[in-house]
């Protein structure tokens, strides 16, 4: 018997490819470009190497392929592929599927006929995956199992029929050994190692996911570690039947890390555990029957234990990101009522606060400073002859006025001062413990300031404006009262002939 008539080969993701190999969209469907023509040649040195590296462990365990990696790779490659591409990457991986036959010492026949068998089954469950499942959110809930134990279990079985049929007609094997030794290990294969590869280049393309944010390096490789601990103690020479404490070990390694933990934890226990069931039936004489009926059956409690595992690693992975979406949608809701608080409270135009803000922080500073005695001054500004200015030159010449002054009255304020736009072109200034004079000083830096803008005009020319400023103390009088003041001042600076400061 031929070292692999056993255990199927199929084509694997090549090793040192970049995610951005699968994820690059083409340029069409005949783009042949150099890097794509060896991102097909590394698909064949891949396979390669990821079969002979199956081979080794199936000889390790009397020729028996416990857990087959090479289609489960192969499957997650499609399902990351644009599907115009999977033609291509099918026909790498069954020359590079013949190639390792041949390398393995298959004659052709053989060689051809499993590669027919690989194709099928890669190419099967690649395609009822796509079509039952959500192919960028593959793997992250607990119905995920049921589709990929689904497409596995077809494939599988097809693609056993084909190779069975094979060895017969080639080799002269028995039909329903062929066929039960390669559907449960082709089985095991496609569950465990599908979700690997593809959640290994999907946290590698959009990082880890949010189950695995939550988690420390510390706690991965411990929780992987004890799995791996137990595996040993489990399978070790002589050890009673005590496989039932895997579970516990892979269970805990699933709820805290998600699909990746739970087929991780698998694939630990079956490298371990493979070799182990193998070497405990061979000290025990059994015979080459008996050590297949073994090897067996730990494949059908691998799948079991898999099976049992993923939906919980799904389901806490849902559930993470379900909180993850909770707290971002939160955050974003916060985001959007301080926004919408800082529109109600700051004029969009001119930076500056509206009227209802204003008027209620003078009440807040005209209290302060009635209890306190402290120094408090209103600033009353226009502008001068705003309404010609906007009607010759439009609505956005006039804007952008409004809003360089509303700058320049930003600019001009220290510290705890307040400024509010109270009117279409009239703005207002609080000057909290601020004398007469000090305020006089403040006033005509901004009025200066003002008098040297300019701003563009469709016609060409730049245009200015000024301010009148009208100033008013409080002295304990009524706000209305102090607000009227300042408004007379204004209007005295006007009078006077704008362009100026007056005060109450």
């Amino acid at each position: 018997m031929p070292d692999r008539p056993l255990a199927p080969e199929s084509f694997a993701v090549p090793f040192g490819a970049t995610t951005a190999e699968l994820r690059r969209p083409e340029r069409g469907r005949d783009a042949w470009t150099p890097r794509r023509v060896a991102f097909l040649a590394l698909l064949v040195a891949g396979y390669c190497l990821a079969a002979m590296g199956g081979l080794a462990i199936s000889r390790q365990t009397g020729r028996i392929a416990t857990l087959w990696p090479p289609n489960g790779i192969a499957v997650a490659v499609l399902l990351l592929l644009p599907r115009v591409r999977w033609a291509e990457a099918i026909a790498a991986g069954a020359a590079g599927s013949v190639l390792a036959n041949l390398l393995g010492g298959a004659p052709l026949a053989a060689a051809a006929s499993i590669t027919v068998a690989n194709v099928v089954e890669c190419t099967l469950a690649a395609t009822l995956v796509a079509r039952w499942g959500e192919r960028r959110r593959l793997f992250q809930q607990a119905g995920d199992v049921l589709v990929l134990g689904a497409a596995a279990t077809i494939a599988a079985t097809a693609a056993g029929v084909v190779s069975a049929s094979g060895a017969a007609l080639v080799a002269g094997l028995p039909f329903g050994r062929t066929f039960a030794r390669w559907v449960v290990g082709d089985l095991l294969g496609l569950l465990v190692v599908t979700p690997i590869v593809f959640l290994a280049i999907a946290r590698t393309v959009h990082g880890p996911d949010a189950l695995l944010r939550q988690r420390g390096v510390t706690e991965r490789y411990t929780l992987l570690a004890l799995v791996l601990a137990v595996a040993l103690a489990v399978h070790a020479p002589g050890m009673p039947p005590i496989e039932f404490l895997v579970l516990p070990a892979v269970v805990l390694a699933s709820f805290r890390l998600g699909p990746m933990g739970a087929a991780l934890a698998t694939v630990l226990v079956a490298v371990v555990g493979s070799i182990g069931t193998v070497l405990d039936a061979q000290a025990l004489g059994a015979s080459a029957d008996a050590v297949t009926f073994a090897v067996l059956l730990f494949q059908l409690h691998l799948a079991a234990l898999f099976v049992s595992a993923l939906p919980v690693g799904s389901a806490m992975a849902r559930r993470a990101q379900l909180e993850a979406d909770l707290v971002a949608a939160k955050e974003r809701a916060d985001r959007v009522a301080g926004e919408m608080t800082q529109l109600a409270r700051v004029d969009a135009l001119t930076g500056t606060l509206v009227r209802r803000e204003f008027l209620a922080q003078l009440e807040a500073h005209g209290a302060r400073a009635r209890e306190a005695g402290e120094p408090l001054v209103l600033a009353m500004l226009d502008v001068d002859h705003f309404k010609p200015i906007n009607d010759r030159f439009g609505h956005v010449v006039g804007d952008a006025l409004l809003a360089a002054i509303g700058a320049a009255c930003r600019s001009a304020m220290r510290t705890g001062d307040v400024i509010g736009r109270v009117g279409g072109e009239e703005f207002a200034m609080l000057l909290p413990v601020t004398d007469r004079e000090t305020a006089c000083r403040i006033a005509e830096r901004l009025r200066d300031a003002v008098e040297r803008l300019q701003v563009p005009t469709p016609e060409g020319p730049r245009v200015g404006a000024t301010i009148s400023i009208g100033l008013a103390v409080f002295a304990g009088q009524q706000l209305d009262r102090l607000l009227d003041d300042a408004d007379r001042a204004l209007y005295r600076a006007k009078a006077l002939g704008r362009n100026r400061v007056a005060v109450a």
